[in-house]
Order: C-alpha cells, then sequence, then structure tokens
C-alpha cells in the first residue's frame, strides 16, 4: 500500500510506503526527486491541500479523498 498526503497545515508532501514497514528513517526529499524514481506519482501533482490518495500497489489506480477537516486542527 502507498499513502500520499498533501497536508493543509504546511502544503507539506507525506509518502508512505511499504518502505515503512521495514523500519528505515523517513527522509526528506523533493517532490521531482521522487517522481524520478516513480514517474506515476506525476498524477498526483494536483492533489489539492487536504486530500491524500492511495494504491494497493504499483500500476493500481490512485483513491483519492479528502482528510476530515476536524482531523486537520
Amino acid at each position: 500500500m502507498t499513502y500520499v498526503s498533501h497536508d493543509v497545515e504546511d502544503g507539506a508532501w507525506q509518502f508512505l510506503g511499504d518502505s515503512m514497514a521495514r523500519e528505515e528513517l523517513p527522509l526528506m526529499s523533493c517532490f521531482h526527486h521522487l517522481i524520478d524514481n516513480a514517474p506515476s506519482l506525476v498524477e498526483l501533482a494536483d492533489l489539492p491541500l487536504g486530500w491524500w490518495a492511495e494504491r494497493a500497489k504499483p500500476g493500481e489506480p490512485w483513491h483519492r479523498h479528502q482528510h476530515d477537516p476536524e482531523e486537520q486542527q
């Protein structure tokens, strides 16, 4: 499962995937560096602030959702 969030608080992006299950430390990266390694992420470049997307595995379609406004406070 891959999870991507575009945070409303600060406009930051979060990318969580299988590497998190392996207990690897999180790292910071520019969005374009991630796209270089996973071109399908470009499909999420227009993900609005306060939204998140997930997919079961690479090649599957992204499913977009709006965060519950109460979660964002």
